[in-house]
């Protein structure tokens, strides 16, 4: 039996069929249209608008939950080489708060995503296979084409999302490749795993150019850095105005992965290191304070090694070096640090024919290279104030193989203190060094001085003691002719500085000094150094020379090595041209006090060999000045007058007088091989002083 249907039955029930209809081609549109499109659609896309060629392997959409997944996808210039993949993609939306105009992402995950970034040779850029800063990419407008002029620089609220969110991000094995073409050969570097995690982000700021005050999102941001090394990011961020508070730490970075860019500015090879650090970066961005930076943390680098280019040479080395206290603020900018502390550094420099190793290394094709800019009076400053710095068990290695033998040298144990640096021009810093010479003659700098231009204040003492000079045989056999076989020397400057005028007072003590065999050598000077260090000795083989410096530091004219050599090259020439000079000046005996005249000349009656009292005092005085410089000799000069000794053997009476001088010095306690009796003069006339005849007597 069949019952009639109402009217309103069957519009219901057409209603309920097109619904249904409705949904069935939803959802075949949802589960398969799409997926079967998007591939297809996406392609060409992106060929269109950027010239690329693309791939998506499969693609999945849940209508009704709107969730959607793609895997496999590739872009580039090549799909064999692709500057941009992903292994999956899911977007997993909310479907309530669409009815609203809010879009809540449920979950965005992206597994394996790969990101490659390409340097030409001649510096161009592109991003995942976009140049950037290029002319416009394919399919976009050219630029010379008319734009419409926006009616309005307010926003269309109407075409504005009222929300949009992102609930949970994440990024899992994520990789970013450089290739830089413009290294030869070319520098391939990657950074993976990637891994981002954020949670509440809220995008709407960005949609619509507004501001809301919400609530900072916590975020997750982890870098594999290769080897080991990694990068973290972990705290709260905020999009837009965008504000940040992360704990950033990097750990085990390896130095020697920047050679390449080391390699371009320096001919050294970074052969190790590691470097990490800990800090705590704070930024917020807002119109108030567009650059509102802090950063604070501590900074450590290891086991660095630094070679020059061909391994040989080991330039620069450390076991450890802390930087802690590191604070960074941006508004005014200012940096500031704890203290700076360097354990057992390395430093080895070399001087050869073509110079230094550290300033080859660093030289360049320099030809077309503009000079810097000086900055100008107005520039400013950055404040800068770091703490103590010390270094401990250092060592300063020093090889000269521009001379033949090569020369070097050790600075062991090597300790450096200083009480800290500002860049405020008015600041002093205070310093202290203690290092050991050649493995034992201690050496030593103290004071202070203006961090930032010495040349306005200094006020320092260098010493150095008891410095072996054989080893310096290879500078004296090169630029005096002579070996040294023996002696110590010490070093004692102390130089001040104010204004750019220095003043120093320079003393050197050279003890037991002790030439050698002669070496020939086209650089070497034709002063008797060798006989002027003798005179200068003195009853214990010690050499005093104080050498006091002046001049004004903007002089070109001004060197203070140059006025030292120079200085020194007076005081050689004097004493050997006036020898007796040096015999300790005045010489005291028997209650007088001698001159160096007095004791040039010995005089004779006429016609006579025979010393008198007076005479005879005077080379009792002279002997005793003898003993007190044992390097000295004498060179003895007889002497007869014909005018006042007649012209019986002249010769043989002036032989006789020198002889007597010889034989009284000899009994006083001078060696024999110490005088020498050399000319014979006859054609003296006598002008000395009652009539005697005068010996002249000459220290060498």
């Amino acid at each position: 039996m069949s019952f009639p249907m109402s009217r309103s039955t069957r519009i219901a029930g057409i209603v309920a069929a097109v619904v249904v209809l409705f949904v069935a081609l939803y959802a075949v549109a949802g589960y398969w249209v799409v997926p079967a499109l998007l591939p297809g659609q996406l392609r060409d896309i992106i060929a269109d608008e950027l010239g690329l060629e693309a791939h998506l392997e499969e693609a999945s959409f849940d209508p009704f939950r709107l969730r959607l997944e793609v895997r496999g996808f590739a872009m580039g210039e090549t799909l064999d080489a692709p500057d941009a993949s992903l292994d999956a993609l899911i977007v997993d939306l909310d479907v309530a708060p669409l009815l609203a105009g809010r879009v809540i992402v449920d979950e965005l995950h992206l597994d394996g995503p790969l990101v490659v970034l390409r340097i030409d040779p001649d510096g161009g850029l592109a991003v995942a296979g976009v140049a950037i800063g290029e002319d416009a990419a394919p399919g976009s407008p050219a630029e010379d084409e008319a734009q419409p002029e926006p009616e309005s620089d307010e926003p269309d609220e109407d075409g504005l999302l009222a929300e949009l969110r992102i609930r949970r991000l994440a990024l899992s094995n994520g990789s970013f490749r450089l290739i830089d073409a413009s290294h030869d050969p070319a520098l391939e570097r990657e950074v993976s795993p990637i891994e981002i995690r954020a949670e509440a982000l809220d995008l709407t700021n960005l949609v619509r150019a507004t501001t809301n005050g919400d609530q900072p999102s916590p975020a997750e941001v982890v870098l594999g850095l290769g080897d080991g090394a990694s990068l973290s990011a972990r705290g709260d961020i905020d999009v837009d105005p965008l504000q940040l508070d992360l704990k950033l730490r990097l750990t085990a970075f390896s130095l020697a992965s920047l050679q390449p860019y080391v390699a371009r500015e320096a001919q050294l090879v970074v052969h190790g290191g590691t470097l990490d650090f800990d800090g705590h970066l704070q930024l917020g961005i807002t119109p108030e304070a567009p650059e509102a930076l802090r950063f604070a943390g501590d900074l450590g680098v290891s086991g660095l090694e630094v070679r020059e280019r061909d391994g040989a040479n080991p330039v620069l080395a450390w076991k450890q070096l802390d930087v802690r206290g590191i604070e960074i603020v941006s508004e005014p900018l200012a940096v500031e640090v704890g203290s700076v502390g360097l354990e057992a550094p390395i430093v080895h420099l070399v001087r050869s024919r073509e110079g230094l190793n550290l300033a080859r290394a660093f030289e360049g094709d320099t030809a077309e290279a503009a000079p810097p800019e000086a900055p100008g009076d107005d520039a400013p400053t950055v404040p800068v104030k770091i703490g103590p710095i010390e270094i401990r068990g250092g060592r300063l290695r020093f090889d000269d193989r521009s001379i033949e033998p090569a020369y070097g040298i050790d600075l062991a144990d090597l300790k450096v203190t200083i009480d800290g640096f500002r860049t405020d021009p008015a600041s002093r810093s205070k310093l202290d060094v203690a290092a050991e010479a050649a493995g034992y003659a201690p050496l030593t700098v103290s004071g202070s001085l203006a961090p930032l231009d010495p040349r306005e204040f200094v006020d320092l003492r260098f010493a150095v003691q008891g410095l072996e000079l054989e080893s310096f045989s290879p500078y004296t056999g090169r630029y005096i002719g002579r070996r040294v076989d023996g002696g110590r020397g010490s070093l004692d400057i102390q130089a001040a500085i104010a204004k750019h005028d220095l003043t120093s007072q320079t003393g050197i003590v050279l003890q037991d000094l002790d030439f050698g065999a002669s070496v020939s050598s086209a650089e070497a000077t034709s002063l008797p150094v060798a006989s002027a260090a003798a005179l200068l000795a003195d009853a214990d083989g010690r050499i005093r020379i104080d050498v006091p410096i002046s001049g004004d530091l903007d002089d070109p004219g001004f060197s203070y090595t140059g006025q030292l050599i120079d200085t020194l090259r007076t005081l050689i020439t004097r004493v050997v041209a006036t020898p007796f000079k040096l015999v300790n000046g005045m010489v005291a005996f028997g209650g007088r006090l001698f001159t160096p005249e007095d004791l040039r000349q010995i005089g004779f009656e006429a016609e006579d060999d025979d010393l008198s009292d007076e005479e005879a005092t005077k080379l009792d005085a002279l002997a005793q000045a003898l003993r007190e410089n044992p390097d000295l000799s004498l060179a003895i000069t007889g002497t007869a007058a014909p005018d006042v000794d007649g012209d019986d053997d002249l010769r043989a009476l002036a032989r006789r007088r020198a002889r007597a001088v010889q034989k009284y010095l000899e009994a006083a306690g001078i060696q024999a091989d110490r005088l020498e009796i050399g000319e014979i003069d006859t054609g003296v006339e006598a002008e000395a002083p009652d009539g005697l005849i005068q010996t002249r007597l000459a220290v060498r």
